[in-house]
């Protein structure tokens, strides 16, 4: 197979709504272009990534649907998936966190299981479950499910309840949840209930083979072929809602006033001695699911709780994030203009209080994003600048917070006043040890052509001692983008060894090179990459680089074009 050849062998019918609404594809109904759109949605904020947003698949849905029936030939009419990557994330203090990264077609196939299912599976839920909540009559398709921000302000509100009924208030999350999900446990779970769902016989065939497909693909990727849903993804938010029903209604069944929001639960108690008593049976109940509490962020809180304790669980209900909240929600220019005052007072208290891991700061952060993209706040305001110093000088202490920092300064940072910083930084090897962390940096350096002999000189020591790093992927798109072509060649002989996103990124880098330097690839291009490089050429930004442009939101939308996660 080349790289250069677009795949065929998919007829007319098998690009038609049709074909895959009905089932034909992979067995239940799939709205190709809905998913698409929910898919594009969830992937705003990955940790790793893509560097065009997809837009080479998302705005060609039909050389998507070409390569899906192509793998379907190739599996024998079975998708299979690919295993996926681990790459690791810091965590707030010295942790990590995991990420099982995927290939487009793998995350297309589980956003179109949860795009399915979910209408069926929601209304079994409970109303105490707050989160990943379907929404059957969105303001736009691409939103499936209700608004995650006003649901969480909903979560704490209800909550809060706590102080002025002069009750108890049992705090909660799970210990490593996504890591500790069952693979037998999720789809045991989905099949348990499928006699409670209503559907028709032909419909839940259909769900039983959707659950099939999911039970595959979460065999390819979870770490030992069980346990570890791949995190930060809205289908395996969803799943766990499914799994965690069982809880939910359990603890409601006796009597206790219970809410949870994802893995953070909270049960609003008559007495300290009821509170305890209500955590004793959410410990027995998880335990059924081969799930725990997390003791360090355990807590009962009592009625006259002091009010720095009562922000560190609320940090929504401070007055200057309820006043912004209540300024977007007006969707008047001049209201939601008046609110950066507010959100650059907050950003700059987090980072001077390290405190960039808070849903305050993230909260911030992307309504900085929104309000610049849509043209509401001038870049070169005092403001911005004095933010901008800010961040240069604290970011080896704020890791954890790095993608929120590069957004910040891919935002604001208009004359690059922040680079040379970022290089240091890089340079500065012991420091940065963050795989993650260097990935976000050397695409931020790329998007503005930022090179020196010494990025250079690093990037090649980085690339020989491990092209498949995902700081190594990030790399060859910075090469490409500085004009290192050479030392793009010679990764070439590589490419068999790289996972999904750096051969990905190896095609879009290569693009530019003479076809004679590129016939080393011919034959060896998976399925799921051909085409890469002569596609990507087709959305690169108008200054020739490969980074594709977020899209300016609408006025009216801003509220609802927020990351929702936060």
């Amino acid at each position: 197979m080349s790289d250069t050849n677009p795949t065929e062998g998919a007829s007319d019918y098998t690009l038609t709504a049709s074909f895959w609404e009905t089932g034909q594809a992979l067995g239940f109904p799939i709205q190709f272009d809905l998913v698409l759109k929910h898919l594009r949605q969830d992937m705003r904020d990955d940790w790793y990534f893509d560097c065009l947003q997809y837009d080479d698949f998302f705005k060609n849905p039909d050389e998507a649907k070409r390569i899906v029936i192509s793998l379907l030939h190739e599996w024998n009419g079975m998708y299979r998936g690919t295993r996926s990557v681990v790459r690791n994330i810091p965590k707030k203090g010295y942790g990590e966190r995991y990420g099982l990264e995927t290939d487009f077609f793998d995350r297309f196939v589980y956003q179109a299981i949860c795009s399915f299912l979910i209408p069926f599976y929601d209304r079994l839920l409970s109303h105490r479950v707050l989160s990943y909540r379907y929404n059957p009559a969105p303001q736009s398709p691409k939103y499936l499910f209700k608004n995650k921000i006003d649901r969480w302000f909903t979560f704490e509100g209800v909550t809060l309840t706590f102080v002025r009924s002069g009750r108890y208030l049992l705090v909660t999350d799970l210990s490593n949840f996504f890591e500790n999900i069952s693979r037998a446990q999720v789809t045991s779970a989905l099949e348990r209930a499928i006699p409670e769902i209503s559907a028709t016989g032909p419909e839940k065939l259909q769900i039983r083979n959707a659950i099939g497909t999911l039970d595959r693909l979460l065999e390819q990727w979870t770490f030992n072929g069980d346990h570890g849903l791949p995190q930060n993804r809205d289908a395996s938010a969803s799943l766990s809602n499914i799994l965690l029903s069982f809880v939910d209604w359990e603890m409601a069944r006796k009597g206790y006033d219970y809410y949870r929001y994802v893995d953070d639960i909270r049960i609003v108690a008559d007495t300290e001695l009821q509170a305890r008593r209500a955590l004793q049976d959410l410990i027995r109940e998880l335990r059924n699911i081969g799930l725990n509490i997390n003791a360090s962020k355990t807590e009962i809180l009592p009625p006259d709780v002091s009010k720095e304790k009562l922000a560190i669980y609320f940090p929504s209900q401070d007055s200057s994030t309820i006043a912004i909240n209540q300024m977007w929600q007006s969707r008047s220019r001049r209201i939601v203009t008046r609110s950066v005052a507010y959100i650059f007072n907050i950003l700059t208290s987090c980072i001077s209080d390290g405190d960039t891991q808070t849903r305050q700061f993230r909260f911030a952060v992307n309504r900085v994003a929104q309000i610049v993209d849509s043209g509401l706040f001038d870049v070169g305001d005092a403001l911005s600048t004095t933010l901008l110093d800010t961040l240069s000088s604290s970011l080896s202490e704020h890791a954890v917070s790095t993608d929120q920092y590069c957004r910040l300064i891919s935002t604001l940072d208009r004359d690059g006043r922040c680079l040379p910083a970022l290089e240091e930084f890089l340079l500065a090897e012991e420091r940065a040890i963050h795989d993650w962390q260097n990935y976000n940096i050397w695409l931020l350096l790329g998007s503005r052509k930022h090179r020196s002999d010494k990025l250079v000189e690093l990037a090649e020591r980085k690339l020989g001692k491990d092209v498949r790093t995902g700081e190594a992927a990030a790399i060859l798109i910075w090469l490409r983008c500085v004009g290192e072509t050479q030392t793009i060649g010679r990764c070439i002989e590589q490419f068999g060894e790289l996972p999904y996103q750096n051969a990905r990124y190896l095609l879009i880098a290569s693009s530019v090179l003479p076809s004679d330097q590129l016939r080393p690839l011919h034959g060896h291009v998976p399925t799921c990459l051909i085409g890469t490089g002569p596609r990507a050429e087709r959305y690169i930004n108008e200054d020739g680089l490969p980074f594709a442009m977020r899209e300016r939101p609408d006025l009216l939308n801003l509220v609802d074009e927020v990351n929702e996660y936060d």
